[in-house]
C-alpha cells in the first residue's frame, strides 16, 4: 500500500512523506520545533528575510517544515540551501524487495515543488565537508544540522556551521537525546568513538546519539533541547540559550498524513 501512495503522490504531484522509501525520518515534533523556531526569530524583528542551511535533507520533509515555516512567519522572504548525498546505498529504506526505486534526490525535487517551495530551495548533492567549500561565500541565519550523526561528521559540521554563521544566528539540530552531563565522560568518549555513535546510556537504560551529544557539548556547550531537537543563539558575545515554549506554532498537513507507525491517518 505505501508502494501505491508513494506513486499516487508523484501522479497527482502531490507531497510524499510516508514510509515508503523512508520519506520520512523524523518524529512530528520535530517540525513544530522547527517551526517554532522560525515563528521565534520573526517575532524578534531583526530579520528582514530568513537565509537557512540544512545539512541532511533525505526526502525533504524538514525542507518542506522550514519553507512552510518561511511562507507563513517571513511572508515567503527567505530560502533555503540543502545538503546531502541523497544515496540509498549509505542510507538504507523501507521497500518490498524487487520493487523499483526511483533515484532519491529526484523524490526531494518532487517534494519541494510539490509544495510550492520550488524557487525557495537550492539543493547541493554531496559530502557536508565538500559542501561548505562551495559555500564558503555565503552566510547563514540559521543552519540546521542533521546529516551524518557520527561524532568526528557532527563536529566538523558544527565547526563548519559556525563559519557560515551570521552573527545572532542560530545553529540548530536533532537527535540530542540527552546532554553530555547526563552521561559520565569517559563513556561518552568510548560510546561516541564506535560504530555510528549511537549507544545506550547504562545508568538510566536510555538509547542517544553519543556522536551528537558528544560534539555539541565539545563546540557550544549546554544548549537548549525539546525531545531531541536542539538550539542555540550565537553573538561575539558567546552562545545564548532559547526559550520557544510559548512560540505558537503549527505542523504543516503533509507532514502529518502518515503516522510514526507508517499508517495513513488521512487522505491530502
Amino acid at each position: 500500500m505505501s508502494h501505491k501512495d508513494f506513486i499516487n503522490a508523484l501522479e497527482i504531484a502531490n507531497p510524499y512523506f510516508g514510509p515508503f522509501m523512508s520519506c520520512r525520518k523524523s518524529w512530528p515534533h520535530i517540525y513544530w520545533y522547527q517551526q517554532k523556531l522560525v515563528n521565534y526569530l520573526s517575532g524578534l524583528g531583526e530579520l528582514e528575510r530568513l537565509a537557512i542551511l540544512e545539512i541532511g535533507s533525505w526526502a525533504g520533509a524538514s525542507t518542506y517544515s522550514w519553507c512552510n515555516a518561511i511562507s507563513k512567519y517571513f511572508d515567503g522572504r527567505g530560502d533555503l540551501t540543502c545538503v546531502d548525498v541523497w544515496d540509498r546505498n549509505i542510507e538504507p529504506v523501507q521497500a518490498e524487495p524487487g520493487q523499483s526505486l526511483p533515484d532519491m534526490l529526484d523524490v526531494f525535487i518532487h517534494n519541494v515543488a510539490a509544495g510550492g517551495f520550488a524557487d525557495q530551495v537550492r539543493h547541493i548533492k554531496s559530502p557536508s565537508d565538500e559542501a561548505y567549500k562551495i559555500l564558503r561565500n555565503r552566510s547563514f541565519d540559521l543552519v540546521y544540522i542533521d546529516g551524518d550523526h557520527s561524532y568526528g561528521q557532527v563536529l566538523r559540521d558544527i565547526q563548519h556551521g559556525l563559519e557560515v554563521l551570521n552573527p545572532g544566528g542560530i545553529m540548530c539540530g536533532d537527535d540530542l537525546e540527552i546532554q553530555a552531563d547526563a552521561v559520565q565522560p569517559e563513556l561518552l568518549q568510548i560510546h561516541s568513538e564506535i560504530g555510528d555513535g549511537w549507544a545506550v546510556n547504562p545508568e538510566t537504560g536510555d538509547g542517544y546519539h553519543a556522536g551528537v551529544t558528544r560534539a555539541v557539548s565539545e563546540t557550544l556547550g549546554r544548549v537548549s533541547s525539546w525531545h531531541g531537537f536542539w538550539a542555540v543563539k550565537i553573538n561575539k558575545f558567546g552562545t545564548h540559550l532559547l526559550d520557544i515554549a510559548n512560540v505558537d506554532a503549527s505542523i504543516p498537513r503533509p507532514l502529518l498524513q502518515y503516522n510514526n507507525e507508517g499508517e495513513k491517518e488521512f487522505e491530502l
